[in-house]
């Protein structure tokens, strides 16, 4: 697992250099006003990930009769660390630290909550590869019947939890989920730059929806402080 990790991590950070190499490419071929094209999956991504969020928390400010302003202040750590690093391993730390000494949620819940959690619970990465499948699909005209709509979703679902927590790690998820589709790979010449460019939104919301559902699912089993979270 360490080996794969470090692995991913290296590829991560070349990531950006080869899609360099395959945009210029792509501008070569005459292909510029497709690549510009891909505003259209991030725009609908970051806003259906940023209303996600927001549905989180305004939902938890109104159950613990929290102020939201006072509650994204005491999530704003985790969220810059999120949003800076693009990795939920990173963010770990500022995060378990934020939810007990600030959010109230008993060890016991955090310390199994949060590395399950982080891999486990991801609505805004799903969302991302969902959205990236129908663009592509309707980029390259492929037919998408009513039962492979809903295999797509499950499987969007299913490579948000198998991502690993690295910046530039979902290339091989989009390779699996074009072969599903019928996608030429060559679709990675969308599929990488959405995913540099959205990576950073999506795991700042992805970790905010965790602490959200941690602090209901603490107050459900009677492991949330709620002096510590209204202080």
């Amino acid at each position: 697992n360490s080996m794969a990790y470090i692995l991913v991590e290296w590829i991560g950070k070349i990531t950006p250099g080869l899609i360099f190499i395959i945009i210029l490419k792509s501008m070569w071929q005459g292909n510029t006003l497709n690549i510009i094209e891909i505003w259209k999956p991030i725009v609908i991504t970051t806003i259906g990930a940023v209303i996600i969020t927001l549905l989180h928390i305004i939902y938890a400010s109104i159950r613990f009769k929290v102020p939201l302003a006072k509650l994204a202040g005491k999530l704003s750590g985790p969220f810059i660390t999120a949003f800076s690093t693009a990795s939920s391993s990173a963010t770990y730390g500022i995060n378990l630290n934020c939810c007990e000494k600030k959010l109230g949620i008993s060890k016991k819940l955090t310390g199994m909550g949060i590395p399950m959690g982080s891999v486990m619970y991801k609505p805004a990465s799903a969302l991302f590869f969902f959205t990236c499948a129908l663009f592509t699909v309707e980029h390259y005209g492929v037919g998408l019947s009513f039962v492979t709509l809903v295999s797509t979703l499950i499987l969007s679902g299913l490579l948000a939890i198998a991502i690993p927590p690295v910046p530039g790690s979902a290339v091989s998820c989009f390779v699996l989920l074009f072969a599903q589709l019928n996608i030429p790979q060559e679709a990675l010449i969308f599929a990488i730059p959405l995913d540099l460019i959205f990576d950073r939104f999506g795991t700042a919301g992805n970790i905010l929806s965790l602490d959200a559902e941690l602090l209901i699912q603490a107050d459900r089993n009677n492991m949330l402080d709620r002096n510590i979270l209204r202080k």
